[in-house]
């Protein structure tokens, strides 16, 4: 189906209404009002049975305005099978009419085949009878719904390539819908899966609970292929190297995105075979890395970097880090620069004032590397340490005397 357009009235009172959009990639939504004023707000819920109590919000809830009428759009629906009209706030006796626009992805999605299965399972512990075939797909979303109220039951999609219990295995992230709270297990990667499984992990004897999968495409690019896009739908593409890109847009093979193999998930940016950027996912923590000889980050307006710190490190060749304060480029090309010492024996740190300075103050710094703001009025000289030189003014203007240790003093001036 190449689009879905459909009007739904609805009375703004309560309820719902179920729209099919499994054949579709995304959505739009625009709701309008049958009076002039409203107090009802309508909510597109989703879900994979069409069935008003199994609707569940998206992530980020898609309230359409009634009043502006503005449209909600770029609502994704790939991992849908029922978007749900609800009137979450009644007004009582009005209407209003909801447009539901549901368009492929990408030209290569309006064939792209669509398939569900459902059933019952037991929650005694082990398996649905009957693995799931999904050869022909490359993603599903998973939807668990309890027969009962409450539950301690754990339903679990597993894999294989037998298709046999027996061998079925974990996802990398293992894959386990919510049952309490229905939500949808969406983007489940099954390009190299022929067969899910249905294992009920933790017995919850004599209790039954319901299980929805979805199955779709998603746009692939093989290694080295160009995109091409615009791409409404992701793009999905085979790991890579420096020399092989997973995308690439140049004629340069080493130029391009390519995702590295190996225990971490790694995303990589290469230019004419060097490295320039990398981003790692470790599991607990997402790291950045850039490469080269300089990197310039350019804005018009500002940069936030949210970190507790920033790491200035010398070079492979040993050259000492430096924070550059440049000139305006109209001026010419000087700065100023800020670096450490060559050794540094223990890890310290400077804390500016927060004080509010006037003209001739001072800063002082106390033990802790704990900077201040003060008026030199305020110093104390008074007090000269044992074994060290006081200099004091003299008697008469103009005259500066010295004490020395042995109790005589030194005249300085006329």
């Amino acid at each position: 189906m190449p689009y879905l357009l459909q009007p739904y009235r609805i009375e703004l009172s309560g309820g719902s209404v179920a729209v099919p959009v499994g054949p579709h990639a995304y959505a739009a939504v625009q709701v309008i009002p049958e009076y002039g004023s409203t107090t009802g707000v309508i909510e597109i819920k989703k879900s994979l049975t069409g069935e008003e109590s199994d609707a569940v919000s998206f992530s980020a809830a898609v309230t359409p305005n009634m009043t502006t009428k503005a449209i909600s759009d770029d609502i994704d629906v790939r991992e849908v099978d029922y978007l749900h009209i609800v009137n979450t706030t009644a007004d009582a006796g009005e209407y209003a009419t909801v447009w539901v626009y549901a368009t492929p992805g990408h030209a290569d999605d309006r064939d792209a085949a669509r398939d569900a299965a459902a059933g019952e399972i037991e929650l005694e512990g082990g398996f649905y009878p009957t693995p799931i075939g999904v050869g022909d797909f490359t993603r599903a979303s998973v939807q668990i719904l309890p027969k009962y109220g409450s539950t301690t039951g754990v339903l679990e999609v597993k894999r294989s390539l037998s298709g046999q219990h027996a061998d079925a295995v974990s996802f990398g992230t293992a894959v386990a819908p919510h049952m309490t709270s229905k939500a949808i297990s969406e983007g489940i990667d099954i390009r190299d899966t022929p067969f899910l499984h249905i294992a009920n992990t933790t017995a919850d004897s004599g209790k039954r609970a319901g299980w929805y999968v979805s199955l779709g495409q998603t746009d692939r690019v093989a290694s080295g292929g160009s995109g091409g896009g615009p791409f409404a739908s992701p793009v999905e593409f085979a790991a890579g190297s420096v020399s092989s890109p997973g995308i690439t847009f140049t004629t340069n093979t080493g130029s391009g995105f390519f995702h590295s193999t190996g225990g971490n998930e790694t995303l990589s940016v290469a230019v004419d075979g060097e490295l320039a950027y990398e981003a790692i996912h470790t599991g607990s923590a997402t790291l950045g890395n850039f490469y080269g000889d300089t990197t310039t980050f350019s804005a018009d307006t500002s940069t936030t970097l949210e970190s507790p710190f920033v790491n200035l490190g010398p070079d492979s060749g040993g050259t000492r880090s430096q924070l550059r304060f440049k000139e305006n480029s109209s001026n010419g090309s000087n700065y100023i620069a800020l670096r450490p010492p060559t050794s540094i024996s223990t890890n310290r740190t400077y804390t500016l004032p927060s004080d509010a300075q006037a003209d001739g103050s001072l800063w002082v710094m106390n033990g802790s590397g704990l900077f201040s703001v003060t008026d030199p009025s305020e110093l104390d000289f008074s007090s000269v340490p044992s074994g060290a030189t006081q200099v004091a003014a003299g008697a008469a203007a103009g005259e500066l005397w010295i004490d020395t240790s042995d109790g005589n003093a030194v005249k300085v001036g006329t």
